[in-house]
């Protein structure tokens, strides 16, 4: 049994009496320190602010720390020590890093930091080691050990928890240089292109070029904008809802400032944090927007710099715009580790576009810069993170209905890719079939079949959208069974690879059928624990489980049709068209599996059961006005595989020899001349090409 990993929030905050600004580290300084439901604490830091800032430049590798690793590393174990005694000075602390040694799965804490104190911004607790009062060697990095896995975040109380997180991404990749001695641009690319061809069509592989030629775009999910300047950024935001944006530039210090301060280099200039922050950013009439997300790979990205006077880091004033999470670094970044950092972030599984909880992400992605960049650099500690995460249950909530949407899209993307593998993206006729050799379209059923089972997988197991995803795992099957049907059809194969091809379709038919089955007893058992995106998916699942078990020659609980015929018709009175339109196509196929179902038919008039169907098929039809509508469109296919698939002789006669399943009355009860006239009824609202 799997044990699913919980959150457990904590926030620690320090507070100083004065201005935010214009305060300089020293231990004489009292901070009021404020640890989850305890009582107040005052600490002190053991730096005076002369000193911590020669420290800072020593692990921004500067003062001779780049030549000598040795003494890099000494630095930042002497300087982990000296934070772990400050956050030490936190009793409530021991108590929150505590660990239970019954749990056979850790829970992961979230420790929130809230300053008030600028000064106080520029400690990196992030290379903390273990606070005193632990039951853990002292020795070891906090956000680094994996008794109590703990992920460090910094928050602005004045910036608003997000409220709804985006369920269809959309990454901007802003490069300030192409130029590979300059920046890692051809890695970002490549590792976001990667991350992204999930979600990619076959004809979206290619980029397709703006009319400004400034930038170019995979599908609708990812945008590359090399070279960029700040004009080009504002262009692109203001007529695109970008939902993660990644930066990729060189960090400076901002000359036109009145203090020390870090901005990036965007087309020759240093540009600033709420500069950028306003031009990523949409405001209108009726809606505001600003991404969910972004990643700046950049030098300094979240060095506060000078403290004198008012101003922030450009992470910490992308934050305070409203952006609900940032992920920078305040020291400067290596090219190996912000490529490691780009495809943890992008192109895990629990990574952000997949829908992973993005503390558990960040949690092993720190580890997994430490792991391999340990001895070039300190990269894993340089990782801060701004976040206006929800509560842990509405976080949980966003990111199953987000897991779900992507899952989805995936799994769609990788059923075009095996269409196109048998060139059926023309008016998919099997004569294009035949120009395609056997070994050629086996080889393209493979990759799409990989791909399809990498999409199934990431399709949730459990939880609210459960019973929906083993709809859609069953309908890949049946597609999948359709294109090794289709390749049985050539002409040029010989017995074996017929029967093999014809073996794939009925396995495949099998899992579908087995999909259809779990879902249904899974929502009888509990369904106040699932929920449907769509009212009319019950009954899909039903009539599509029946289908299969008839195709199948299964047994059917007659009570079944019962269950599917109502949920069907409740949904005759729903005010959406297309919903109504779903409902009339399943009544229809209902009635057409009583002809097919011997029991069924024996007990209902033959010329009764097709009235009924037709019935249903043609107010379906009159809802539509227009050709090419995709429930018409999806539904004339349905009923086409019970004439040339499922009843065509072909296949007929495979169950009939290799499975022993006689479908001899199917032809007898007018089934196939049924599914010929109901098609006749969609034609004229037609238009042509397979569904994707």
């Amino acid at each position: 049994m799997q044990h699913q990993r919980t959150v457990r929030s904590v926030t620690l905050e320090f507070l100083r009496a004065g201005p935010p600004h214009n305060q300089l580290l020293s231990p004489l300084t009292p901070y009021l320190a404020i640890c989850g439901e305890a009582g107040a604490t005052v600490v002190h830091v053991e730096w005076e602010h002369a000193a911590f800032e020669r420290r800072l430049e020593e692990l921004r590798y500067e003062e001779g720390a780049a030549e000598s690793p040795a003494r890099r590393l000494a630095i930042v174990e002497q300087t982990g020590l000296q934070v772990a005694r400050l956050l030490g000075s936190v009793p409530a602390l021991s108590g929150v890093l505590s660990f239970d040694k019954e749990a056979e799965v850790s829970e992961l804490t979230h420790l929130r930091l809230v300053l008030s104190a600028s000064e106080l911004g520029l400690v990196p607790y992030e290379l903390s080691k273990i606070p005193s009062g632990l039951e853990m060697p002292a020795d070891n990095w906090m956000l680094l050990q994996s008794q109590v896995p703990t992920c460090l975040t910094r928050h602005i109380r004045s910036v608003p928890y997000v409220r709804k997180w985006p369920t269809e991404p959309r990454i901007l990749f802003v490069a300030a240089d192409t130029d590979p001695d300059e920046l890692p641009f051809d890695y970002h690319k490549q590792v976001l292109i990667d991350a992204v061809s999930p979600w990619l069509k076959p004809e979206e592989e290619e980029p397709k070029e703006d009319s400004d030629g400034k930038s170019e775009h995979y599908g609708d999910i990812l945008t590359i904008l090399p070279d960029a300047t700040m004009e080009d950024v504002r262009a692109l935001c203001s007529r695109t809802i970008y939902t993660h944006i990644h930066v990729l530039a060189h960090g400076g210090e901002d000359d036109e400032a009145d203090r020390v301060a870090y901005g990036i280099g965007l087309g020759g200039r240093i540009v600033r944090g709420d500069q950028f922050a306003t031009a990523i950013s949409r405001s209108s009439a009726d809606y505001d927007h600003r991404p969910c997300t972004v990643s700046l790979a950049v030098c300094d990205g979240a060095n506060i710099g000078s403290v004198v006077a008012a101003g922030a880091s450009f992470a910490h004033s992308l934050h305070q715009s409203g952006i609900p999470l940032v992920i920078a670094a305040q020291f400067p970044l290596s090219f190996e580790g912000s490529v490691t950092a780009l495809r943890r972030m992008f192109g895990g599984r629990d990574g952000l576009l997949w829908g992973g909880n993005p503390l558990f992400m960040l949690h092993e992605l720190r580890r997994e810069l430490f792991v391999e960049h340990q001895h070039e650099s300190h990269d894993w500690a340089s990782l801060v993170i701004y976040e206006a995460l929800p509560p842990v249950h509405e976080l949980e909530e966003h990111l199953a209905l987000y897991h779900y949407s992507q899952a989805k899209r995936a799994l769609r993307c990788a059923e075009s890719r095996g269409w196109r593998g048998l060139e059926r993206d023309g008016n998919g006729s099997k004569q294009e079939i035949e120009k395609i050799s056997y070994d050629t379209l086996v080889q393209a059923l493979r990759v799409g079949a990989l791909r399809c089972r990498t999409a199934r997988e990431a399709l949730p197991e459990s939880g609210p959208f459960s019973l929906e995803a083993r709809h859609f795992k069953a309908r890949n099957f049946k597609a999948q069974a359709e294109w090794n049907f289709l390749v049985a059809q050539k002409r040029e194969l010989d017995e074996y690879q017929r029967l093999t091809s014809l073996g794939y379709c009925y396995r495949h038919l099998e899992n579908a059928l087995d999909e259809y089955v779990t879902a249904v007893s899974r929502y009888i058992v509990g369904a106040r624990t699932v929920q449907f995106q769509d009212p009319n998916a019950l009954h899909w699942i039903i009539v599509q489980m029946m289908g299969m078990s008839t195709v199948l020659g299964r047994p059917i609980e007659r009570a079944y049709w019962g269950v599917g015929e109502l949920s069907a018709r409740e949904c005759l009175n729903i005010d959406d068209r297309d919903q109504r339109a779903w409902a009339n196509a399943s009544l229809a196929e209902l009635y057409l599996l009583r002809l097919a179902n011997n029991s069924f038919a024996e007990k209902e008039q033959s010329r009764e059961v097709r009235e009924k169907a037709r019935g249903h098929l043609r107010a379906m039809a009159r809802l539509f006005d227009t050709k090419g509508s995709f429930p018409i469109y999806s539904t004339f296919f349905q009923f086409q595989r019970y004439q040339w698939w499922w009843g065509g002789e072909r296949f007929l006669k495979y169950l009939e020899k290799e499975q022993q399943i006689d479908h001899s009355k199917w032809r007898a009860n007018g089934c196939t001349e049924l599914a010929d006239e109901l098609c006749e009824i969609l034609e004229p609202k037609m238009w042509w090409g397979p569904p994707r």
